[in-house]
C-alpha cells in the first residue's frame, strides 16, 4: 500500500485490485516487484539501493552498496601499504582502521572483509604479491592453453568473475571448488602434454 501511495486504512484496501491482494499474501512488499518479474525485479532493487546510497543513507545489509564500501575501504588500506601489504593476519585490522578513517556509514556489524579476491590479495601481500598470484595462476593457462579440456574455460571464467565480488579463496567452499577442479584440469592437460612428448620420443 505504501508503494502505491495509499493510506493504510479501509479506503486504501478498497482501492487494491485482486492481483495486489495476491501479491501481499505472497509477501511482495512493492507492487513493482511481483515474483514473476525475475531480473527486472532485481535490477529495480539494485537501482533503488544505489539511489539511497547516493543520498547518503546507511548501506548496511545491502547487497551492492555494502560492497562499494568494502572496496573503498580496501583501496584506502592498500594505498597505505601498497608494496608488500599488511600480511594475512592483519587484513581485518587494516580494514577496520580504513572504515574509521574514511568515515564509512557501515555499522560495526557490517564492516566485513574485501569481498574481492584481487583486493584481498593486494591488501595482504601488496602489488608484489598480486603480481606473483596472477603469474602462478595464469602461467599454466599460457603454457598448456591448447591441451585443456573444453570445460576448463567456462570454469576459469566463473572463477575470475567470482573473484570480483567475493573473497573466493578465503572460504572453505570456494577454496575447495577452485583447488579440486583447477588441479584436475591442470593434471589432465599436463598428462596430454606428456603423452605427446613420449610419442615424439618413440618416433
Amino acid at each position: 500500500m505504501a508503494s502505491k501511495g495509499l493510506k493504510k486504512d479501509s479506503m486504501g484496501i478498497s482501492i487494491l485490485n485482486p492481483k495486489d491482494i495476491i501479491n501481499i499474501e505472497n509477501g511482495v512488499s512493492n507492487y513493482l516487484y511481483p515474483f514473476n518479474s525475475g531480473l527486472i525485479h532485481k535490477w529495480r532493487e539494485l537501482v533503488l539501493e544505489y539511489t539511497k546510497y547516493k543520498r547518503g543513507e546507511d548501506p548496511s545489509g545491502q547487497t551492492l552498496t555494502m560492497r562499494v564500501e568494502f572496496w573503498k575501504a580496501s583501496v584506502f588500506a592498500i594505498q597505505q601499504n601498497i608494496l608488500f601489504g599488511v600480511g594475512t593476519g592483519d587484513i581485518q585490522q587494516a580494514l577496520n582502521k580504513a572504515y574509521d578513517e574514511t568515515n564509512s556509514k557501515l555499522t560495526k556489524r557490517w564492516r566485513l572483509r574485501c569481498h574481492n579476491q584481487y583486493l584481498a590479495i593486494t591488501l595482504a601481500f601488496g602489488v608484489v604479491g598480486l603480481f606473483l598470484f596472477l603469474f602462478y595462476f595464469l602461467y599454466p593457462l599460457i603454457v598448456l592453453r591448447e591441451k585443456f579440456h573444453v570445460l576448463f574455460w567456462p570454469f576459469i571464467a566463473i572463477i575470475l568473475m567470482s573473484f570480483f565480488t567475493e573473497d573466493t579463496l578465503e572460504s572453505q567452499a570456494g577454496l575447495n571448488f577452485f583447488a579440486c577442479f583447477y588441479t584436475l584440469f591442470i593434471w589432465l592437460a599436463s598428462s596430454k602434454e606428456k603423452s605427446k612428448e613420449n610419442l615424439n620420443e618413440i618416433n
